[in-house]
């Protein structure tokens, strides 16, 4: 649903930020991110199944905060504790048609912790959403994870261990809507 003083309020909040330099609008190019695209991520609410212990806390909105840092000692990542369908998430606010997520992995000693985790879009709170993609063949050397939801609709982007045990630690989660025509990209780096 369309609400003209949600996107003025958005717009005013896109551009403070885009002058305070905390966050970067993409040159085009065949390998980059439109740039009108925008990481709808740093916009949305987080929320985790549980917060794993440590100071400062390691929350779930570590995880879109626009710092990419792979080690945990620097207290950029989101991580929940060891438990039963563990997951992680972030409620858009709207519906959007999603393009690409991308998923910064840790490199230190939890790099492999998300290795068949389910990535999620859809518009229901409660995690049961369509899958995107499994995550696999996770490397320590590649913490830059990349899907392409192709245009799949939601409001709720959720990482989740489903049917498992686990933890979920990510250091950054990038989430850009699906612009019909143009060229997915293929590669942040």
């Amino acid at each position: 649903m369309y609400n003209e003083s949600s996107f003025v309020s958005r717009m005013k909040i896109l551009i403070s930020l885009l002058i305070f330099g905390l966050i970067e609008v993409t040159r085009a190019d065949v390998c980059n991110v439109h740039p009108a695209s925008v990481n709808l991520g740093l916009f949305g609410r987080t929320c985790q199944s549980s917060t794993f212990p440590g100071a400062p806390r390691p929350g779930p909105e570590r995880a879109v905060d626009g710092v990419s840092e792979t080690n945990h000692t620097m207290f950029t990542c989101a991580i929940t504790n060891l438990e039963p369908e563990p997951w992680w998430s972030v409620d858009l606010e709207e519906s959007y048609f999603i393009g690409v997520v991308y998923i910064v992995t840790r490199q230190d000693s939890c790099w492999d912790c998300l290795e068949g985790a389910e990535l999620r879009v859809g518009n229901s709170p409660d995690y049961k959403n369509p899958v995107c993609a499994v995550i696999k063949n996770i490397s320590r050397s590649k913490p830059i994870l990349q899907f392409f939801c192709n245009g799949m609709q939601g409001r709720y982007v959720t990482i989740i261990h489903a049917g498992r045990s686990g933890i979920i630690s990510l250091c950054e989660c990038k989430i850009y809507q699906y612009i019909p025509g143009e060229k997915q990209p293929e590669s942040l780096e």
